[in-house]
């Protein structure tokens, strides 16, 4: 089972075409797998599991979207995190987050929020998720690093770098950039 923060996501998605040129830059962090990945005209989704774990029962994900079209819908980084942060109290009752952190990287509009599920219905567990919005000019990409527990301040520290060293890299000027070009 997802996190219940990828399940919301999904739920705004509808029909479009992909737009190739762009991709989402990260780095495999140490210890995890693939434990999940799928594409097709609404998403692009790959979640990552530290080894010997499974996206079904996992302490760690990390998990990247692709919503393509989604900006021509109207929907951008930050208003997908928006619907995100005013949705997940129905989903988790109790929940927190934050206020959407704006700004522009690379030149495209990013966003950040985290959310705070105190205990996850299906599992019974904390659940808290930093997220990355990013806005192409067809597409919204999505990192995000999820746990279940209640992180400590280093690991919230650790997840918040880990999701600014995720880039955009695709057909913008600023893709010039020597990190969009060495890979």
């Amino acid at each position: 089972m997802r996190s219940i923060q990828a399940a919301m996501v999904l739920a705004i998605m509808a029909c479009a075409p992909a737009e190739a040129a762009e991709r989402l830059l990260y780095t495999a962090e140490p210890g995890f797998v693939v434990g999940f990945r799928a594409a097709n005209a609404n998403e692009a989704i790959e979640e990552w599991v530290p080894k010997g774990e499974t996206v079904q029962n996992w302490t760690r994900m990390l998990t990247f979207q692709r919503f393509p079209g989604l900006v021509q819908r109207g929907r951008t980084g930050p208003e997908l995190l928006d619907f995100i942060a005013g949705r997940i109290a129905s989903v988790c009752p109790g929940a927190k987050t934050t206020a959407i952190a704006r700004s522009i990287v690379l030149g495209r509009e990013t966003a950040t929020l985290t959310t705070r599920c105190p205990r996850n219905p299906a599992t019974g567990k904390p659940e808290t998720t930093f997220y990355r919005a990013i806005t192409a000019s067809s597409d919204v990409h999505v990192a995000q690093v999820a746990f279940r527990s209640v992180p400590d301040a280093a690991a919230e520290k650790k997840a918040r770098d880990y999701l600014a060293s995720v880039v955009l890299c695709g057909n913008a000027p600023s893709d010039a950039q020597p990190i969009c070009k060495a890979k």
